[in-house]
């Protein structure tokens, strides 16, 4: 039903924007990425980490760390190696290594929605602590995966690049990380000093 509400709703507002144009632009309305991943985004995890019960969530922490960051980079990378072979069988254009990297970052963030909505987390609370943990922290690390790779010059590989590289999605990740550990440690703090659970 949200579907196809949101289906129709894209399609009627690009039908205005091609009369507006009259065919010629269909930028009239850019949607920025930082406006997502900076304003919009957050929030959003932010509920749903408010949600999730945290006791079974912190009890399986590295196993979620496991799942989430070290599963996400072996399938960016498998699926990397993939789209090479993949697309040197098919005599498609040269990319760039960037380029690769990129399509793996992307294709490596899977979506739990669907997932989440099957389990409940009463029924199941190690499972879908598991299943919540590693959808989060799988989006973070291809985000910051897909940034690493966009802040990076990757032309031609040698030692230095290579480092620059590991050390942008350190930084990117462990920023963040901290980042957003701070956001929760504050909200907490101001909702149990205004009693904001009570109602």
């Amino acid at each position: 039903m949200y579907f196809q509400f949101g289906f129709l709703q894209g399609l009627c507002t690009g039908v205005v924007i091609l009369l507006i144009s009259r065919g010629k632009s269909s930028h009239l309305l850019v949607f920025s990425e930082d406006l997502f991943f900076i304003y919009l985004l957050p929030p959003i995890i932010f509920n749903a980490g408010f949600q999730v019960k945290k006791k079974q969530f912190f009890r399986n922490f590295i196993t979620i760390m496991l799942f989430g960051a070290v599963g996400t980079l072996i399938s960016c990378a498998v699926i990397s190696t993939g789209v090479v072979l993949f697309f040197r069988n098919l005599g498609i254009g040269f990319l760039d290594i960037s380029d690769y990297l990129a399509i793996g970052a992307i294709f490596a963030a899977t979506d739990s929605v669907c997932t989440l909505q099957v389990l409940s987390q009463d029924e199941t609370p190690l499972l879908y602590s598991l299943v919540f943990g590693e959808g989060g922290v799988n989006d973070a690390t291809s985000v910051v995966f897909f940034n690493a790779i966009q802040s990076s010059d990757m032309t031609t590989i040698d030692p230095t690049i290579s480092l620059h590289f590991i050390g942008s999605f350190l930084y990117l990740f462990l920023a963040s990380t901290l980042l957003g550990v701070l956001a929760g440690l504050v909200s907490a703090y101001i909702i149990k000093k205004l009693y904001f659970g009570r109602y």
